[in-house]
Parts: C-alpha cells; structure tokens; sequence
C-alpha cells in the first residue's frame, strides 16, 4: 500500500522551478538538488567508500577462500580475490556514474556546488580510486574550488587538506594531484 503523505508531487516541484526562471541544465541541476537526487547519490557513494563496506568486503573474501577451502583443499584460495576484484569493480562503477552525475550537477551551480562540498571527503576519495571515477571526481572537485571562493572559505576542511597533502605525496605528481594543487 502507497502512503499518499510520502508521494512526491513531482508537477508542482517542476512547476515551482519553472516559476523561479530555472531553463535547460539549471532547470535539471535544480531538480537533481531539490529532489534529493544529489543527497541520495552522495549517501550511496558515501557508504560504498566507507570503512565499513571495506571491512565487510575484506570479511566476504575472507569467507570466500575458507568455503572454497572446505571444498577442495588442494585448490589455491583464488576466490576472496575474484570476489574483492568484483566488488571493486562495482565500487569504481557505481563511483563512475555518481561523479558524473555530480560533475553535471554542479557545473557553474553555486548551490549544488555549496550542497556537494558537504560531501568533499567522499569526492576525495574517489579521486583515491584506482578507476575510471578518478579523473571525473578531480575533474568535480577542481571545478568547485576553482569557482567557488565561498566553497572554499568555509567548506574545504584541515582534514581535506592533510588528505590532499598525502594524495600528493604517495604519487608522483600525477595530472590529477597537480589539477587539485592548482587548484
């Protein structure tokens, strides 16, 4: 059963952006924010990078090689690292997508930009990934700091800093750390 107090009247949320004058993309990153399309992507990328889903991957492969084992102990335990290598792959898929989906959002948007800077950790741990999300997610985040001074007055943390520092650090100065330096 559908509770009519929780459907969403997505007409008049259109009808209320095309007041304000929103057209083409701002109409669509408006909607994106309003929606809480925005928010729900950042959650799920959020929990996907988190230590928490790390631990329980590291467990699921960990089961996975003690199963294969009671199975044949011969065999060498190859399935943890099929599983971790599936599991990576849907973690740099789904972080893909979300970046993309950000970089669309928040390209010259100051409040979808001010909105997503809450979540600048995350960004910066999909520019840690060893994937396709990396060059999107730098591409996201040298955007907003290098149009936004507000952004970055009041929303880039110590912490991001310091993990900015370390990214530069244990590369080699790859394209993507001297973009976030620059910027």
């Amino acid at each position: 059963e559908i509770d009519s107090q929780k459907i969403v009247d997505y007409a008049a949320i259109e009808k209320h952006l095309k007041l304000k004058g929103a057209s083409g993309s701002e109409f669509r990153q408006q909607l994106l924010r309003e929606q809480g399309v925005l928010h729900a992507v950042l959650s799920v990328v959020k929990e996907l990078l988190s230590d928490r889903a790390t631990l329980a991957a590291s467990d699921a492969a960990r089961r996975a090689d003690r199963d294969q084992f009671e199975k044949n102990p011969d065999a060498p335990p190859t399935a943890g690292a099929r599983l971790k290598q599936k599991l990576d792959a849907i973690k740099n898929r789904v972080a893909h997508v979300s970046c993309w989906l950000m970089k669309l959002a928040v390209l010259d948007n100051y409040e979808s930009q001010m909105m997503v800077a809450d979540n600048l950790a995350t960004l910066i741990k999909c520019i840690q990934l060893q994937g396709i999300a990396t060059n999107i997610a730098t591409d996201v985040v040298t955007h907003m700091l290098g149009t936004n001074l507000e952004l970055q007055e009041t929303k880039v943390q110590i912490s991001d800093i310091e993990r900015f520092i370390y990214m530069v650090r244990s590369s080699r100065l790859s394209k993507n750390g001297l973009d976030l330096l620059r910027s």
